[in-house]
């Protein structure tokens, strides 16, 4: 394994052995009354936190609305589901490119590789 995909592992299995241990928590009352931009999973997520916390200066995006963040100015906080997701996604991704470079080798390999020439039979 290269060093990137051992580090992403490695969030991945920090987070999966510290599930319901106040991530979240953490990170919103370093939040509190705070003008900053929290990325969830879902809107829905978002808007719960920003209840539950009593907090209506955060706005919320998620990884499908990132387009929300053009133009603003305000530091940006991560759920860990969120950064979790995007993690695996990225061990996905580089597993699949590692694939198909090796895919792409074996072709251009075999492409490349002297052949035998078949001798015509003369008549």
């Amino acid at each position: 394994m290269n060093d990137i995909k051992d580090k992403l592992y490695t969030l991945i299995q920090y987070f999966d052995m510290t599930r319901q241990r106040g991530h979240t928590t953490a990170m919103m009352q370093g939040a509190q009354n705070s003008d900053c931009l929290v990325m969830t999973h879902t809107m829905y997520m978002g808007e719960q936190l920003k209840k539950n916390f009593n907090n209506r200066k955060i706005t919320t995006v998620t990884p499908d609305s990132l387009n929300r963040l053009r133009g603003m100015n305000k530091p940006l906080l991560l759920d860990n589901g969120v950064l979790y997701t995007i993690f695996w996604d990225c061990l996905a991704e580089i597993d699949r490119l590692e694939k198909l470079n090796e895919i792409r080798k074996d072709a251009f390999a075999y492409a490349t590789e002297p052949r035998k020439r078949k001798k015509k039979k003369c008549k």
